[in-house]
């Protein structure tokens, strides 16, 4: 019997230890199941928040644009984007350029900054300089127009149109034939 006794309580502390770790290696399986769940919980939350900012940022950046847009049905900020943005002017102005002349010297020194200026930069200069094109070719333009439009002979010199000086002599002409029939 002591045998017997000896083999029953090895096996019950046997299964005990079998129990033990069972019961182990459950609660490890359900902590890891959990530690996964509150990561991807962590996750969403985070994900939530950005969100959130990104929402911020797009509701400010719509009314940005309903306040443009109201503008935009304002005369006077129309005229001010055609003048700043386009090198537009209006009716009856004439525009004014301020050309510089360049010294060989100096060219150098700006070319190699353009070199060192971004993309974005050289675009932004490249439209800036086609803009002013169009507007001292549209500058030419008016004022061939008017040159064309002004009336010939002594008319023009009196008011000043003609300043050459074989203008001049010719007006003188035409002016001491006038006096003449008189």
């Amino acid at each position: 019997m002591p045998d017997e006794e000896k083999g029953s309580r090895h096996n019950k502390s046997r299964s005990a230890s079998e129990f033990n770790w069972m019961i182990l290696a459950i609660l490890l399986i359900f902590l890891a199941v959990l530690g996964r769940q509150e990561y991807k919980i962590y996750q969403i939350n985070k994900e939530a928040e950005a969100t959130r900012q990104r929402v911020e940022q797009l509701q400010k950046v719509q009314a940005d644009l309903e306040a443009e847009r109201k503008r935009l049905y304002d005369p006077k900020y129309i005229e001010k984007l055609a003048r700043e943005d386009h090198n537009m002017v209006g009716k009856n102005e004439v525009p004014l350029f301020i050309v510089r002349e360049k010294d060989a010297s100096k060219e150098a020194p700006e070319e190699k900054k353009s070199e060192d200026k971004k993309p974005e930069e050289k675009k932004e200069e490249k439209k800036a300089e086609q803009a002013q094109e169009k507007t001292e070719e549209k500058a030419e333009e008016k004022t061939e127009e008017k040159n064309d439009s002004a009336p010939e002979g002594g008319e023009a010199a009196k008011d000043g149109a003609e300043s050459t000086p074989a203008a001049q002599e010719k007006d003188k002409a035409e002016g001491t034939r006038e006096d003449s029939k008189n």
